[in-house]
């Protein structure tokens, strides 16, 4: 179970849909956690930035979450992972049974919780209207269209097909999950939902 500060619906669906919490999602040792807690930060300036040059909030909170451990062998994973991200100067708590009542006091009885203060959440439907936003103000040219398949001459992209072919100098993927189903790519892409 995870809990935001404060039980608001709003923000916990907004952390549902949008969360940034590499500290209760991800184990310390593999690729993708240091790389969340950089991009966790990240958001910080980006958000400000992005509402100084479109006027668009992308919903950022930072107000912290927590990951309960229902059972004794949660929460041993728990308090190691608490202790391994202070050795690699995380700041993150754990949070007795009593703390996670005087917190939460609708959840059930808990043995405790791994506590993110910064973990937090945004709204990513208005992240995506910022960014388009943005990169229109900077010149790009948005189109609105599916990308099915990547054009090649040889080994290298030189554009994308849609409802139309267009021309690229450059082609980045960045389908998401569904990177791979696009035709044309150099190689298989193994890309799956987290």
């Amino acid at each position: 179970m995870v809990l935001e500060r404060g039980g608001d619906a709003g923000q916990a669906w907004r952390a549902a849909a949008g969360m940034l919490a590499p500290q209760i999602e991800t184990r310390e040792h593999e690729p993708l956690y240091e790389l969340g807690v950089a991009s966790r930060e990240r958001y910080v300036g980006l958000a400000a930035e992005l509402l100084e040059t479109t006027g668009i909030d992308i919903g950022l909170w930072r107000e912290g979450i927590a990951r309960v451990a229902v059972d004794e062998a949660e929460a041993v994973d728990l308090r190691a992972k608490v202790a391994t991200q202070r050795q690699q100067g995380h700041r993150v708590d754990w949070l007795d049974s009593s703390e996670v009542r005087e917190r939460w006091p609708w959840v059930r009885p808990v043995v405790g919780a791994l506590w993110a203060p910064y973990d937090g959440a945004l709204d990513p439907s208005q992240l995506v209207r910022a960014l388009l936003a943005d990169a229109e103000r900077l010149g790009a040219t948005v189109l609105h269209d599916t990308a099915r398949g990547i054009l090649r001459d040889g080994d290298r992209a030189v554009g994308v097909v849609a409802g139309e072919r267009h021309a690229a100098d450059d082609v980045i993927v960045a389908a998401g999950a569904w990177s791979g189903l696009l035709e044309g790519l150099p190689r298989p892409l193994s890309v799956e939902p987290v």
